[in-house]
């Protein structure tokens, strides 16, 4: 009979390294949602006027959303899964018009939203002081 020591090799597995799966791959990311947008706060301005904060209310907005202002980015601030503030330079108001606002979301997934318009009225210039053809101005009488 022979004694002696007899080696067996151990395999030690490191939780997460290797998986049953066999693969190893990580799951791919959660899709972003596609964004909704449905109001507009101020919906309108006056051509001219200095630069605002609009506020931009919908649904499935994310922290990587972003408004777009006739299709270019703006700076935008993550208010909640609801609301957007964006600042709007005086450049983007600066004719009448109108423009059209969308919300972004990244992909994975994500998307843009249908746009709503926003009415950018015209200046109306200074009253020029009333003409007339020489005559006396007659104070109302009642008769």
């Amino acid at each position: 009979m022979t004694t002696g020591i007899r080696l067996v090799p151990l395999l030690f597995l490191v939780p997460g390294l290797y998986s049953c799966s066999g693969g190893g791959t990580p799951p791919p990311p959660t899709p972003n949602p596609a964004p909704a947008l449905t109001a507009l706060n101020p919906s309108s301005a006056v051509a001219g006027r200095q630069g605002f904060t609009l506020t931009a209310t919908g649904s499935n907005l994310i922290s990587g959303s972003v408004l777009r202002w006739n299709g270019a980015d703006r700076t935008t601030t993550f208010v909640s899964g609801t609301q957007l503030a964006a600042s709007i330079p005086a450049s983007d108001i600066a004719a009448a018009g109108s423009a059209q606002v969308a919300v972004f979301n990244p992909s994975p997934g994500g998307g843009t939203s249908t746009a709503l318009t926003f009415a950018i009225s015209p200046t109306f210039p200074a009253r020029e002081p009333f003409e007339h053809s020489g005559q006396q101005r007659q104070p109302w009488r009642c008769r």
